[in-house]
């Protein structure tokens, strides 16, 4: 397997620990790549620094959605570690993914006012919330022009 893993407020929240993770992960024979959103133009040394005592490449995207770049450099990730996991993939695919976060966070809002509805002795069933249709086609013409743009 080959793992790509974020370094922004991912590996550098806790080095050593990283470390660790990284060096298991080599051990049992599994590829590791630091794969970030950064420019290799700017100073770059706590990347660099980290990588080359990690043994591992680090791949910079340079802005661009990480699937996208490594799929176009010849790179097949099977498995993303980042804290900001919409930086992953592909333009085409993000309306699924916008959706699925929207979606998740309606259920967990909707769990928190049923237990506030439950507290309050009001006993009903869980709230359902239906997404407009003119919300979701804004979203795809949204994601169709940012796919559009070759950054």
């Amino acid at each position: 397997m080959h793992f790509g893993i974020d370094f922004d407020e991912t590996i550098n929240r806790d080095i050593s620990l990283w470390q660790d993770i990284i060096s298991t992960i080599i051990s049992a024979d599994h590829q590791v790549s630091i794969i970030t959103i950064r420019s290799n133009k700017y100073g770059n040394d706590d990347i660099e620094c980290f990588a080359n005592c990690a043994n591992v490449p680090v791949i910079y995207t340079h802005g661009c959605q990480k699937e996208t770049f490594t799929d176009a450099i010849g790179l097949k990730i099977d498995i993303w570690i980042d804290d900001s996991p919409l930086f992953i993939p592909k333009c085409d695919a993000m309306p699924n993914v916008v959706l699925s976060e929207y979606r998740s966070k309606q259920r967990n809002l909707n769990g928190i006012r049923d237990i506030e509805n439950y507290k309050a002795g009001k006993h009903q069933p869980p709230g359902f919330h239906v997404i407009k249709v003119w919300v979701l086609n804004t979203l795809a013409t949204l994601m169709r022009i940012v796919a559009g743009h070759k950054i």
